[in-house]
């Protein structure tokens, strides 16, 4: 994969991923706690992950990864 992530993002994803496995989908609330940072800055993170494909994420739904983003977390 040649998608650039800065390291924040990539944290993000990586928690993201750990949580689906433990939980099977995410909500904005866990990402905040795993990250330690306040919910506005989760829904940023979201907005450019989802821009670049790799997770589904709507106002007030649960946060998935796409297919693209499972593989970039999983490497």
């Amino acid at each position: 994969m040649d998608e650039k992530l800065t390291p924040t993002l990539e944290g993000y994803l990586h928690a993201i991923y750990r949580i689906e496995r433990q939980q099977k989908v995410a909500r904005p609330k866990d990402i905040s706690q795993a990250q330690n940072v306040a919910s506005s800055t989760v829904t940023a993170a979201l907005q450019s992950l989802a821009e670049r494909g790799m997770v589904n994420s709507q106002p007030y739904e649960l946060i998935t990864l796409t297919g693209k983003g499972r593989e970039r977390a999983e490497q």
